[in-house]
């Protein structure tokens, strides 16, 4: 895993958050909140590591539409002269989204596969891999310049809860969720647009949305009764990039590729 850090400062100071729980619900009251992504240097111990013990590599990162750190990997690879046993895919997504994918990548190379055809294989799969996300800490996204100061005080103050998706490696608001229940028929709604669905995870956020999320779970259940559904926590990384109290929905598409979530 390639290390990255979470600082949290506020007027008592600055020292680092490993859990999502740790950070303010909004940051109206002047912390701040730093996602730092992993560096070159940490890139390059990682790989010297892994390339005394194996032939290749194939390195999936979350989407640098989020985390930032595609240059610093692809800085790592170019210092070993460009070593095309090096092989680097951007998921597209994040969290438990770029789990399924490694899940993926580590069965293909359990078969076998080489690096290359791993790497084809899991850009062709990150397609089928949707992403959502109900924001409600409109101040961690004005942190990472996605709205403006005047929009995230006053959605804070008014309690608005954009939905966005990833998608083509872009962040992308859809609309806003008006309460808890609305943001179940929005998650509802997504989740219902595909015919098939191989997989769901849920991300709950801090504090969770229990009684929402088991709603939910009861309507989508009814019209796909043998899908398997995850829940998982939110982790500091994401937590400091939109907020703990973001709820995340990642749904993996049936297609040519078998994942299941153990």
């Amino acid at each position: 895993m390639m290390p990255f850090s979470v600082t949290l400062t506020n007027p008592e100071g600055a020292h680092s958050s490993e859990k999502a729980r740790h950070l303010p619900v909004s940051l109206q009251n002047g912390s701040t909140v730093r996602v730092t992504p992993s560096t070159t240097e940490s890139y390059q111990k990682v790989y010297t590591t892994l390339l005394a013990q194996y032939d290749e590599i194939v390195v999936v990162l979350a989407s640098d539409a989020l985390t930032h750190g595609l240059k610093p990997a692809e800085k790592a690879i170019a210092a070993f002269g460009g070593r095309p046993s090096i092989f680097l895919v951007d998921s597209g997504t994040v969290s438990i989204g770029q789990g399924l994918l490694v899940q993926l990548a580590a069965r293909a190379a359990l078969s076998g596969m080489s690096g290359n055809d791993i790497r084809r294989l899991l850009l062709g799969a990150s397609a089928h891999v949707y992403s959502a996300f109900c924001v409600r800490g409109l101040t961690y996204l004005q942190q990472q310049s996605m709205v403006r100061p005047s929009q995230a005080y006053l959605g804070e103050m008014l309690k608005v809860m954009p939905f966005y998706v990833l998608e083509d490696n872009a962040f992308t608001p859809m609309l806003k969720v008006r309460n808890a229940r609305h943001m179940v028929d929005v998650l509802y709604e997504f989740a219902s647009e595909f015919s098939e669905i191989g997989h769901l995870a849920i991300v709950q956020s801090v504090p969770p949305y229990e009684s929402e999320i088991r709603v939910f779970r009861e309507r989508i259940t009814e019209d796909y009764p043998e899908l398997p559904i995850s829940e998982h926590k939110l982790n500091a990384r994401l937590a400091g990039t939109l907020g703990p109290q973001t709820l995340s929905l990642f749904v993996w598409e049936t297609n040519d590729y078998e994942l299941k979530v153990s």
